[in-house]
This record gives C-alpha cells, structure tokens and sequence, in this order.
C-alpha cells in the first residue's frame, strides 16, 4: 500500500477480507470527511469473492478491479469511480451506486434487486 496525503493507492494485488476490512474503516472516516480518513484507490486488484456487506467505499476508485462473485450486499459506492471493473455473479442488493462513474463495467448473472444506480454513468466506456 502506498499512502499519498489523504489516498492509499494500491495496484495489481490480490486483496484479503482482512485488508478489505481495514480499508473500509479508512474509506467511511473518508466519505465522514474526518481527518483520518484516506480515499481508497486501487487499480487492477482481485476483489473476487469478498464481503462489502454494508462498507462505504463513497468516492473511492476501483479501477479495472475484478469484484466476481463478492458479496456488496447495502455496500455504498457512491460517487465512486468503478471504470472497467467486473461484477460478473456479484450479489449487489441494495447496494448504492448513485452518481458512480460505470462506463464499460460488466454486471453478468449479478444479483441487482434493490440496487440504486441514480445518476450513475452506465455507459460502454472505451
């Protein structure tokens, strides 16, 4: 993990739910705008098969990310930027993706009932 004023940047890594579970403190202190909150930022990291239950990743980056088969069941995406990541059998139930950046995100045999995309930028992407 690299830290950068109030940004961890993290890059092709394969995430444990225990680091998931630490980022995510940092990422709502974040969304709080606490003082000690950092903005999550990670770039083609493995994200497949972990739980978001409930975590606030608002305004983070994930980009180009692999979340296939993770569980974001009321996990809060909002104004995040998700360009070029998969979801393929992702459970997002109820989870928050409003005014998210999506272009060129895949959803394939996702579970979306209740899933809110208000405002959010669904498009292809290049």
């Amino acid at each position: 993990m690299h830290y950068e004023s109030k940004n961890v940047l993290i890059r092709r890594r394969r995430i444990s739910q225990d680091a998931l579970d630490k980022l995510a403190t940092f990422s709502a202190r974040f969304a709080a705008q606490r003082r000690d909150g950092r903005r999550i930022i990670m770039q083609n990291c493995l994200l497949a098969g972990l739980s978001f239950k409930d975590m606030c990743f608002a305004e983070s980056q994930f980009l180009g990310c692999n979340f296939a088969g993770a569980d974001l069941t009321g996990a809060d995406f909002s104004r995040a930027r998700l360009f070029a990541s998969k979801f393929d059998g992702a459970n997002l139930t109820r989870a928050n993706f409003q005014r998210a950046d999506l272009r060129a995100v895949t959803f394939d045999k996702a579970l979306l009932d209740g899933t809110s995309f208000n405002r959010a930028d669904l498009r292809k992407g290049a």
